[in-house]
């Protein structure tokens, strides 16, 4: 029997899902009937390029050619057909699957709202603060204030109230032990995204004084009353607890005057005061 070529070639993507590319006289089986037969002994789920075989016709038979010099012949075309088959079939199973170019992934875009932590329009809150004042009674004064912030949104009102402790003036012939006690109401804002608050004060209190020699009486009081800003840092240190240092400059509109019966002033309060508190503040919600 003579030799038989066959002819390998890589094929276009035209052939995508055949086996082998057959090229024979009309005679000879179709090239469909060809592949069906490689596909028999492969299965149908191999996705390779096509093998090309070329088969030619002379005196003798049929020769059919592959690209690597081999040939095969037969006077039978059928047989041939059957014998390409077997070639193509082994060649098929020894040569790498070609991977099949999958669809890509379709991508959605979709527009996703993230979730934002809402600040409740109202809290209502609680500050115990300990403060160091000066220029409303003698010396630097000590004391003790409670307020209660009330805010809405960035805005608040804080009604407090605090004591001091006594201090002592004294002048000729004569001293006085002085004891603040003050109402504050204070209106201001929250700075957005930034822990300070700035307001505006109003401070209505009394001084009383009690001491000897005074004009009328050994005791007496007076009343205060101050306008002023101020300005304070709030640490959070909790969502519902924070460290709170501030500070607020008062002017005095009204202040008293403590004398000695023998019209000494003993002592009057500065015309501008100053106070320094830290505290701790509660809040709800």
């Amino acid at each position: 029997m003579r030799a038989l070529v066959l002819l390998v070639a890589v094929a276009s993507a035209a052939d995508a899902g055949t086996l082998v590319r057959w090229a024979a006289p009309e005679q000879c089986p179709s090239s469909d009937d060809v592949d069906a037969r490689v596909e028999h002994r492969v299965g149908s789920d191999r996705e390779v390029a096509p093998i090309i075989v070329t088969v030619h016709a002379d005196a003798a038979g049929f020769t059919a050619e592959l690209a690597d010099a081999r040939t095969l012949s037969s006077t039978s075309c059928n047989d041939l057909a059957d014998a390409v088959a077997l070639i193509v079939a082994r060649m098929v199973l020894e040569e790498p699957t070609v991977p099949v170019a999958a669809e890509p992934p379709r991508v959605v875009a979709r527009t996703t709202a993230l979730p934002v932590a809402r600040t409740p329009e109202w809290r209502v809150g609680a500050r115990i603060s300990a403060a160091s004042g000066l220029g409303a009674q003698p010396g630097v004064g000590v004391g003790g204030e409670l307020a209660v912030p009330i805010a809405w949104r960035d805005w608040f009102i804080e009604p407090a109230g605090s004591l001091w402790k006594r201090s002592s003036a004294s002048g000729f012939g004569g001293a006085v032990d002085v004891q603040l006690r003050t109402a504050t109401v204070r209106f201001g804002t929250r700075l957005p995204q930034l822990p300070i608050r700035a307001w505006l004060a109003a401070d209505l209190g009394e001084l009383r004084g009690e001491g000897e020699q005074f004009m009328a009486a050994q005791s007496g009081a007076g009343g205060w009353f101050g306008l002023g800003a101020g300005a304070s840092f709030a640490w959070h240190f909790d969502d519902h607890y924070a460290l709170v240092v501030g500070g607020e400059a008062l002017a005095a509109v009204v202040r008293p005057s403590f004398e000695l019966a023998s019209g000494e002033v003993v002592y009057r309060p500065s015309a501008v005061a100053g106070r320094l508190a830290i505290g701790v503040e509660a809040s709800w919600p």
